[in-house]
């Protein structure tokens, strides 16, 4: 059967037989209002009946107290109940005819007929309560027997009164009254007998009304005892109508569904063996069930045989796809293996190609074999980049890429970087910008515990990757603080440039293997798409992340985050410098950014932090000279002139020929800050009385180093010559600062890490053993860059 089907006949079944309760309900409702009116009128019956026959006493008294006292006022109420019962007279108000006569006669309460109200007589008020026939033949039996007493009564009433002469027997107009007739009348044996018949005829009509109402009142009663039992019947029939429902549903519906609840908890539970038909027991029971509950079984068990099979062939499948991961395991660790022989193979010849290519260039060559060469050179130096890059891919992607965690500043890091592609900027004419936004940062401050080989990596790539799309204006790297708490310190460095920028499209593939922005990108400009993959698993492991945000024709800004330890505090040494807080600047720049970060970085530094100081910009030297001047006749002279070399219009050398040629007196302490440091240059300024230099970009350490020796030999003269890009002199104990950049050089394989060493091996022959440094010469007099950076130290000793 059909759930269906069997949700509608259960349906009228239940209908039905609410139906017949609420049926039978309604007829005992009838019955019993049928029972209470019937008992009603019994008792208003009984009470007429009674009134009856009280009446009558009533009279037969006031009869005889008439006869008795000759007083008048008996015979007015013996008058006055007739006319009430004859419907002549209207009932008293409150009337109760048990009290109402007994209160009057004993003058408790003044007898009145009310005028003009209903008046009922005795018949119609019997008809009226249903009397039968009988009753109201009896009734006129009360009457005549009434009529009869009422004659002997009369004679009684007209010999008290006078009016009737026993002797004659006759009524007469006047007489004497005789009370003692009249009394010896009521009191005689014919009045006692009209009144005993009299009261008979009453009783009777009591018995018939009594006899007759309580009839009434037993019908109605076992009419309502009928329809009670009908109920109970209903109520039993219901019951075994609703047992016998919920023997169906429990078999049809329930224990299917419960069987389905068991197969469904066995198959959560894994058990994919399970069906809701084990065995021809359960089968039997196809035809105790609703169809849908039976379709759904089957629909189970089907759905149930597909997931088996479904999971043997998945186990199948995940056997050969083990196998097939072994077998890709086995070829990684080949591959792995066939990188690094192949890379040592590669590297070496590669660096003697660079080595050689680098020596030759060093050499006298006409310029078709400079150009040769150079070709030679940059080809090698692409392909190196491109072999370094695939062997930190494939290590990252077998997960063998660990970062360090040595302590270092994180102001070396960013300088590091900045230094090594300075050169790259300087030929695209490119201005590379460094800004602090936190100036905690700076010097000790910025000692932090992590992979600075790792970070500068990054910064390399995202800063070469700037220089690369930017064909002119500038490359800002800003560095930042996005969090930090008691341990911990999480950077925000963002690589801003004015390049092509790129469209929301190309951002999508952007950090994708071997995914450039596009392929016009590739051909254009080349690489392999691989840094900035690598740049990102190298944040990630960081404990950061990395967006970039860019419109086409509009630069890039390429933002990163990475988490560091802060390190255990060394030997601080203040951001702020002393004795540079009264000096007055004058910056002179004809970009905006450069001015800006000039002028951020020596506010950090504690430059005109008192009254009357301050650092001034001006974007050209025509305004330069103009502010200078200004400032001379203010005797609020400046004290130090940062100038750019390059510059449209009037550039450094024509405004220092211009100071050059005015009195020296209050003139500005000139630094020249530029990309362009030549030999010329140098011995140009110097014959105009400048010999401070600042190379762009101008980092903090520079910064630092120039404020400082003039803040130690001030008064600030031009005849104290120092250049800020002169080497340190390197402390017993204390490891070169170049050691990073080293370090970065060697594992990139440049050459230039050949020439670096050399400026610095006195420092390093003083901190390493004697055959350690001889070692390290002989492999770079090789190219051999790995056996190099395998014998410097680790950054971890940079600083004791």
């Amino acid at each position: 059967m059909k759930l269906r089907k069997l949700s509608i006949w259960f349906s009228v079944g239940v209908l039905l037989v609410l139906g017949a309760n609420m049926l039978c309900v309604v007829l005992i409702k009838q019955a019993y209002s049928k029972m209470m009116t019937v008992q009603e009128h019994r008792r208003l019956s009984i009470q007429l009946s009674n009134e009856l026959q009280q009446e009558t006493e009533q009279l037969a008294s006031l009869v005889r107290a008439y006869t008795t006292t000759g007083e008048s006022r008996y015979l007015f109420y013996y008058y006055d109940i007739l006319a009430v019962r004859q419907g002549k007279k209207s009932a008293p108000a409150k009337f109760n005819p048990v009290t109402y006569w007994d209160d009057v006669i004993a003058e408790r309460m003044l007898h009145v007929i009310p005028e003009q109200v209903e008046r009922h007589v005795l018949t119609d008020r019997m008809r009226a309560l249903g009397f039968n026939a009988q009753e109201l033949q009896t009734l006129t039996q009360v009457f005549a027997a009434t009529e009869a007493m009422k004659q002997t009564e009369q004679i009684a009433f007209a010999a008290t009164q006078g009016l009737y002469d026993p002797d004659k027997r006759v009524f007469v107009s006047e007489g004497t009254p005789r009370l003692d007739f009249a009394s010896k009348l009521v009191y005689s044996q014919a009045y006692n007998r009209l009144k005993a018949d009299l009261a008979h005829a009453v009783e009777g009509l009591n018995e018939q009304v009594s006899k007759r109402t309580q009839g009434e009142v037993e019908q109605a009663t076992a009419r309502l005892q009928r329809l009670i039992m009908v109920l109970l019947a209903s109520m039993a029939v219901t019951i075994c109508l609703v047992g016998l429902a919920f023997n169906t549903v429990r078999r049809q519906v329930l224990k299917p569904i419960e069987r389905l609840k068991l197969s469904a908890d066995r198959l959560s539970a894994g058990d994919y063996t399970s069906r809701t038909r084990l065995d021809s027991a359960l089968d039997s029971t196809r035809d105790s069930e609703v169809d849908e509950l039976a379709v759904l079984s089957e629909t189970f068990d089907s759905m149930a045989q597909s997931i088996e099979a479904d999971i043997s062939r998945r186990q199948t499948v995940q056997l050969a796809l083990e196998k097939a991961r072994n077998q890709a395991e086995n070829a990684t660790k080949i591959k792995s293996m066939f990188l690094a022989t192949m890379s040592h193979e590669i590297r070496t010849p590669m660096n003697a190609i660079l080595g050689m290519a680098y020596l030759a260039l060093k050499t006298d060559l006409n310029a078709r074999q400079r150009d040769y060469i150079s070709k030679v050179h940059n080809a090698a130096k692409m392909l190196m980049d491109i072999i370094n890059n695939v062997l930190d891919f494939s290590k990252i992607e077998a997960g063998k890429l660990e970062l360090e965690q040595n302590r270092f500043l994180v102001e070396e890091v960013v300088s590091n970087a900045l230094a090594l592609l300075q050169q790259r900027a300087y030929e695209k004419e490119v201005e590379l910008l460094f800004e602090v936004d936190t100036p905690h940062l700076l010097d000790e401050g910025g000692a932090l515990v992590g992979d600075a080989l790792r970070l500068g990596q990054i910064l390399i790539n995202l800063l070469s990757n700037a220089i690369k799309f930017t064909h002119s204006g500038h490359v800002k790297l800003t560095l930042g603080i996005d969090a930090q708490d008691a341990e911990s310190m999480t950077l925000r460095f963002a690589v801003s440039d004015t390049g092509i920028g790129m469209t929301a499209e190309q951002m999508e593939h952007l950090f994708q293997e071997f995914s450039q922005a596009d392929g016009s990108t590739t051909r254009k400009y080349g690489g392999t798409g691989l840094g900035l993959v690598i740049a990102k698993r190298f944040v990630e492991l960081m404990g950061g992340r990395i967006w970039v945000e860019s419109k086409p024709d509009a630069g890039s800004h390429f933002i990163f985050t990475a988490r560091f330890l802060r390190a255990q505090p060394g030997t601080a040494t203040p951001a702020s410098l002393s004795g540079v807080q009264n000096l007055r600047v004058l910056v002179v720049d004809d970009q905006p950014e450069a001015r800006m970060v000039l002028v951020k970085m020596l506010h950090h530094l504690g430059v005109s932090q008192t009254p009357g100081a301050g650092i001034d910009s001006a974007e050209n030297g025509q305004v330069a000279l103009e502010m200078i001047a200004q400032a001379q006749q203010q005797n609020r002279p400046y004290h130090l002139l940062m100038l750019d070399w390059v510059m449209p219009n009037m550039d450094g050398e024509q405004v220092l020929r211009s100071l050059h040629a005015q009195s020296p007196d209050n003139q500005p302490l000139p630094v020249i800050v530029s990309a362009y440091d030549t030999d010329v240059m140098h011995d140009t300024v110097s014959r105009l009385n400048a010999h401070l230099f600042l190379s762009k970009p101008v980092l903090p350490e520079a910064l630092r180093h120039l404020l400082k020796g003039l803040s130690e030999h001030a008064p600030l003269s031009p005849s104290y010559e120092l250049s800020a890009q002169s080497e340190a002199v390197t402390l017993p104990g204390q490891w070169p600062d170049c050691l990073p950049q080293l370090r970065i050089l060697l594992r990139e394989c440049n050459v230039e890490a050949a020439d670096l060493w050399q400026a610095h091996k006195p420092a390093f022959a003083n901190l390493l053993p004697v055959q350690t440094v001889h070692r390290i010469s002989v492999a770079l007099d090789n190219f051999d860059f790995d056996i190099a950076l395998a014998l410097l130290p680790e950054v971890e000793t940079l600083r004791p």
